[in-house]
């Protein structure tokens, strides 16, 4: 079966970096994880910080 979102990160020019959702590494949001393989959770991010993940 095909999927029916793009796999990839949010294209930049359609949707700016800084609107909508933080998401991990700007991956499409999805609500419904179903047929999910893989899923990451509680992934560190200091946003007090330019570019410096960690905690």
């Amino acid at each position: 079966m095909p999927h029916t979102t793009p796999i990839g990160p949010v294209d930049a020019t359609t949707v700016p970096r800084f609107a909508g959702p933080a998401t991990f590494a700007r991956l499409p949001r999805i609500d419904e994880v179903d047929r999910a393989d893989v899923a990451v959770l509680g992934v560190p991010f200091d946003s007090g910080v330019s570019y410096r993940p960690g905690a």
